[in-house]
């Protein structure tokens, strides 16, 4: 069974994973740029920005999936 809820601060550190391998995977074929793909877009400090601007997490969803 699955269940949407809205983001919350224990989701931060997948949120950025997620974000950074889109990013990573979609605009660095179009920008050739690793400096900015593999350096300045980085898991830790997205995650922290997250943490401390939480007002951001109100516009991302989460899927939850029950193990059965």
């Amino acid at each position: 069974m699955e269940h949407i809820r809205q983001a919350a601060t224990k989701d931060v550190s997948r949120i950025a994973e997620i974000l950074v391998f889109t990013k990573r995977m979609n605009y660095r074929r179009i920008f050739h740029n690793d400096k900015v793909s593999f350096g300045e877009i980085q898991v830790y400090p997205l995650a922290q920005d997250l943490l401390e601007h939480p007002e951001k997490l109100r516009k991302i969803w989460v899927i939850i999936m029950e193990e059965l």
